[in-house]
C-alpha cells in the first residue's frame, strides 16, 4: 500500500488474542431520496432476503428506515446511509464481505448519488479504580502513544489530511464514565471524500487497512503487549 498519510506509516494488520474495540460503524451520504419509495423498495427485496426491515414513522411520515441483515444494522434516512457492526466483526474483517456486497445492491437499486462517508471505530479502557484528576497525565501516556499524544491539541484532537487530499483521518479521546467506572475512550475516524456503487467492498476494505494503520499509531505499545496476551475468558 502507497503511504497515505504523512505521519503515520503503512504496517501490517495483526490480529491480537483480545481487543479493546466497542464500536464500530460507517456512515455513507448521498443526494437526498425519497423514503417512501426505498420503503418499498427494501420490501421488496426483503421478500427474497434473510434481512428484518422496520419503518420508523410520524405524523409526518417516514423518517428513517432500519434493516437487520446477517447481525449488523442498517439505518436509511433521506440523505445517508449508517452502518453499525458488532465490534467481534473486526477480528477478522473480511468475514464482512457479504455485508458490503447487499449494500452495494440496495444503493444501486435507489440509484443513489454518492456524497462523503467515514468509517469509525472505537476503542474502551475501563478501569477498575477510579482515576483522579492528577492520574489523567499518566494514564493517557500509558494507553496512547507518544506521537499522538504530542500532536494533539489542548481538546485531545489529532486531524490530518491525507497526502492525495483524498481523505482525513480525525482522532479524538477523553475520559468518561461507563457504568459509573473511569475510563479512555478514543474514536478514530477516517472521512473520505467520494465512494462508488461500484466495487463498495473493496472501497471498504482498502479503508479497513487505514484504519489498522492510525489505530497502531495512536496506541502505546504496552497496550499491544497487553492485547497480546492470553485470555482468560472468551475474546470478541
Amino acid at each position: 500500500m502507497e503511504k497515505v498519510f504523512e505521519n503515520i506509516p503503512h504496517v501490517e494488520r495483526h490480529v491480537y488474542k483480545r481487543t479493546f474495540m466497542n464500536e464500530i460503524s460507517l456512515f455513507f451520504s448521498y443526494d437526498s431520496i425519497d423514503l417512501d419509495i426505498t420503503s418499498e423498495v427494501m420490501a421488496r427485496l426483503g421478500s427474497s432476503a434473510d434481512i428484518q426491515i422496520d419503518n420508523i414513522t410520524d405524523e409526518n411520515g417516514i423518517k428513517a428506515i432500519t434493516v437487520k441483515d446477517k447481525d449488523a444494522l442498517f439505518t436509511f434516512t433521506s440523505r445517508a446511509l449508517f452502518v453499525s457492526l458488532p465490534s467481534r466483526k473486526y477480528v477478522d474483517f473480511t468475514t464482512t464481505e457479504s455485508l458490503w456486497d447487499d449494500v452495494e445492491s440496495w444503493l444501486k437499486k435507489l440509484e443513489i448519488k454518492p456524497f462523503v462517508w467515514s468509517f469509525t471505530k472505537g476503542n474502551r479502557w475501563v478501569f477498575t479504580k477510579p482515576i483522579s484528576p492528577e492520574q489523567k497525565a499518566e494514564v493517557f501516556r500509558n494507553v496512547l502513544s507518544e506521537k499522538l499524544l504530542r500532536k494533539s491539541d489542548e481538546n485531545h484532537i489529532y486531524v490530518e489530511e491525507a497526502i492525495d487530499k483524498s481523505c482525513v483521518f480525525t482522532c479524538r479521546y477523553s475520559m468518561e464514565k461507563v457504568n459509573g467506572r473511569d475510563s479512555l475512550s478514543m474514536k478514530t475516524m477516517i472521512t473520505s471524500q467520494s465512494y462508488s456503487t461500484d466495487n463498495l467492498c473493496e472501497q471498504v476494505f482498502h479503508v479497513n487497512k487505514l484504519m489498522f494503520d492510525v489505530w497502531n499509531w495512536c496506541v502505546s505499545d504496552s497496550i499491544k503487549e497487553l492485547m497480546n496476551k492470553e485470555l482468560t475468558g472468551s475474546r470478541e
